[in-house]
């Protein structure tokens, strides 16, 4: 059975942005957080998608609106089509409230064409969850 190392949920929205729960999981740790989003940051991620896909130089895609902070970071681990990304979280709060996370998924380059299929819908309102990602 297949794991997916990225889930996303929409919780709210509003005219100009929403919030989403997501949870990013490596087989060592796993982050859940509510992030506000807007519909231009993700059709960013999409597009950074594709380009990397297409060209397979690493990109950061860093979102978060308000308060959490979620970065992750896309790049080749091997010409074979495997793909790393770096995820660092920062809740931006004081001590001891403060949560920093790094950790790394690894995936395969076709995960990323379903994610960014998968990041249309959820922007054109298809849909309104999604899971992506399938760890190697």
């Amino acid at each position: 059975m297949s794991e997916y190392a990225l889930h996303m949920k929409k919780v709210w929205e509003d005219d100009d942005f929403f919030e989403v729960n997501l949870s990013l999981a490596s087989p060592h740790c796993e982050v859940n957080l509510d992030l506000y989003l807007d519909d231009e940051s993700l059709s960013n991620w999409k597009d950074q998608l594709g380009a990397f896909t297409a060209a397979h130089e690493a990109f950061r895609w860093t979102a978060g609106l308000r308060t959490d902070e979620v970065m992750l970071t896309f790049f080749l681990k091997e010409k074979r089509g495997i793909v790393g990304v770096k995820v660092e979280v920062d809740n931006q709060l004081e001590p001891p409230s403060l949560v920093q996370s790094t950790f790394f998924i690894v995936t395969e380059m076709n995960q990323l064409d379903d994610l960014s299929v998968k990041l249309e819908a959820f922007v054109q309102g298809k849909i309104d969850r999604f899971e992506a990602l399938i760890q190697v």
